[in-house]
């Protein structure tokens, strides 16, 4: 029986290491379904399947899963498009919150994962990328649009605010993006972007104002798991 359970237990560490290992290819595959098969495809490999997120900017383009409950979501931290079990997780949409029916949608990702592999050392990158915001000296690189394409309609928006904090620093306001799901009046929508424009390390020159949508990003600073990388951006378009 133990050695059983050993030789199941190890095939699933490797099975899991060659799902981590493979992860850039695995989702370079469904993006290729969604090109030539159409998006509903993804649907039938994973049906909690909501949207592809692509920011060229930071050479993000992932799938996007919705839950509908936090359980959903810690499973999603876990495991990966295909539910095995992967410590890269997926990304996917705050259970209480939407593109089409809340003011500001919520995007949680993991960052980046260390993998060693044969004495070396290499980085995959979930929503790491997203921290280049805030290090690149030449900012005139990025033109900030997030492209958001769920199964009826693309959504496209304009970075207006990214900054990153301690979380040993902790304050209510640094976090106000990603607890802030419907902006329901002025008052509320002043302080929403009063915070972001007031914490943001970046200038995008695009303003917002009451009656807008938003969409969230929120991720670790890569390795540093007491640091955050919040990034939000304005509906400019949806076609």
């Amino acid at each position: 029986i133990c050695l059983c359970f050993l030789l199941v237990y190890n095939k699933q560490n490797i099975d899991m290491g060659l799902r981590i290992y493979n992860y850039k290819s695995i989702a370079e595959n469904y993006q290729t379904i969604k090109n030539t098969q159409g998006i509903s495809e993804l649907t039938k490999i994973n049906s909690d399947f909501y949207a592809w997120i692509e920011c060229e900017d930071v050479e993000i383009s992932l799938p996007v899963v919705k839950t509908t409950n936090s359980e959903q979501e810690d499973f999603y931290l876990e495991h990966d498009f295909e539910k095995y079990k992967n410590p890269l997780g997926v990304p996917y949409q705050k259970y209480n919150c939407s593109i089409e029916t809340t003011t500001n949608s919520v995007f949680v990702g993991h960052s980046t994962y260390d993998m060693h592999w044969y004495n070396k050392l290499s980085q995959l990158h979930i929503f790491g990328n997203f921290l280049n915001y805030l290090t690149t000296n030449n900012q005139s690189d990025f033109n900030y649009i997030i492209k958001v394409q769920t199964l009826s309609k693309t959504y496209t928006y304009k970075i207006i605010s990214a900054y990153n904090y301690s979380t040993t620093d902790f304050n209510y306001e640094q976090t106000l993006p990603y607890t802030t799901g419907n902006i329901s009046s002025a008052s509320q929508f002043d302080t929403f972007y009063n915070t972001i424009t007031k914490l943001s390390k970046i200038n995008t020159q695009t303003t917002a104002q009451y009656g807008d949508n938003f969409l969230t990003i929120y991720t670790c600073s890569k390795n540093d798991m007491k640091s955050r990388v919040i990034v939000v951006a304005k509906l400019i378009e949806t076609i």
